[in-house]
């Protein structure tokens, strides 16, 4: 775009986008392309069409098994469903998942772990372009719903339930555990949650 169309994208520094990684300067936060892409977004599209394409963006990234591109020649990478936007969760399902299907232990600062995430980045710019290209033809359709254990959490931990309120769309129980949310919730398990949230529905 910098050099088809010129200003104001040829004005716009790669480097003010270095620190993305590692989800944040290392921070294991927001997946780096995931920010590259959102900002992206933001560049050519008002403020409605940035929110809906970057949310089918980041329901995609977490419904994906990744890395789910290839470059021509190279061996493929273990795929695995991460089901979450944070690159901490994000690396830590594909490092075991990887362990498990190498065979040995595969470390973050290993080859495989960074051409992991620069396969997953490609995709995400590819995903990106193509959620912009439909909108720009009048075809974008939402493929993507949140996951149902958020669907389930903000039924009584929204605006309209009777919990402590919170917010957000990532899965709940990629933090949670099974244990943090009994000793949160009367000893209650998992299951019997879910039972009462389907009556309260």
């Amino acid at each position: 775009m910098a050099e088809e169309l010129g200003d104001p994208f040829n004005l716009i520094p790669p480097e003010m986008y270095a620190h993305f990684s590692g989800g944040i300067a290392g921070y294991g936060s927001l997946c780096g392309c995931l920010s590259v892409a959102a900002s992206a977004i933001g560049m050519v599209s008002d403020r409605e069409t940035q929110g809906k394409l970057t949310q089918e963006l980041f329901k995609w990234y977490k419904d994906e098994a990744h890395p789910c591109w290839t470059p021509e020649g190279e061996e493929e990478y273990p795929r695995e469903v991460v089901n979450s936007i944070l690159c901490h969760v994000s690396v830590t399902k594909w490092l075991k998942h990887a362990a498990e299907e190498f065979g040995e232990r595969v470390e973050f600062s290993g080859e495989e772990r960074g051409e992991r995430c620069a396969r997953v980045t490609a995709a995400t710019c590819k995903k990106a372009i193509e959620l912009l290209n439909a909108e720009a033809d009048g075809v974008f359709e939402s493929e993507h719903n949140l996951t149902d254990d958020v669907e389930d959490c903000m039924t009584c931990h929204g605006d309209e339930g009777d919990a402590t309120v919170t917010h957000g769309s990532d899965s709940c129980l990629e933090c949670h555990s099974d244990v943090d949310i009994s000793d949160d919730h009367g000893g209650l398990d998992i299951n019997e949650m879910k039972d009462k949230i389907d009556q309260i529905k």
